[in-house]
């Protein structure tokens, strides 16, 4: 039995040449190329406002509890040549050694203040209480320097790079109005740094 070989046949069967599928090879990494670009970026982006959601969150929160502590406190004091405020606040002073809750004209002083941080040209915002001391001192507190101060802002993605505070004192039948206004950027990268200006504002809650 022999074979035979048809050359016309075996040429006109159907299939892909070489250039062809180097073509179609380069068609693919083009594609696959832009495609896993525009991946990174939304990856890229969705860390950038997962971060700058994390950083406002942070800011309004310390601005929220600043706000709620103001209404209830009174006798706003601008200090240090206006980067800080001190008031009055609406908890009496607590002994820590014996836990004696001291007498109404022994209470808390709250002092919100802006320091200077590195690098130069920028700002911290941080918290301390103290009580404030009267004659006698019955509840036996003790006090010197302006206490411990507290960040509650986090540096590490929010960088206050300018801040103003101002009290326009009540008259008779007013109450005193302060207002706080901070501005920075979130974010560490150039690229991914988001610029903004917030202001709080609380006046002393009628008694």
């Amino acid at each position: 039995m022999s074979i035979r070989f048809n050359k016309k046949e075996y040429y006109n069967q159907e299939g892909f040449t070489l250039i062809e599928i180097i073509v179609s090879m380069a068609i693919f990494a083009v594609v696959a190329v832009v495609a896993a670009g525009a991946l990174l970026k939304i990856l890229d982006a969705n860390k950038k406002a997962q971060s700058i959601q994390a950083s406002i969150t942070n800011l309004n929160f310390a601005l929220e509890s600043m706000t709620r502590e103001l209404r209830v406190g009174s006798k706003y004091v601008i200090d240090n040549n206006g980067s800080s405020i001190s008031f009055k606040s609406s908890r009496s002073a607590i002994n820590p050694l014996t836990g004696i809750v001291c007498p109404p004209g022994e209470s808390l002083i709250n002092i919100y203040k802006f320091t200077d941080s590195t690098p130069s040209g920028t700002f911290i915002l941080e918290k301390a209480e103290q009580p404030q001391l009267q004659s006698g001192q019955s509840c036996g507190l003790s006090y010197s320097g302006e206490g411990d101060f507290t960040p509650i802002i986090s540096s590490k993605n929010v960088t206050i790079t300018n801040y103003k505070i101002s009290v326009i004192s009540g008259g008779a039948d007013e109450y005193p109005l302060a207002s706080i206004l901070i501005s920075g950027f979130a974010g560490v990268r150039e690229k991914d740094k988001t610029y903004f200006t917030v202001q709080t504002a609380a006046s002393a809650r009628a008694k």
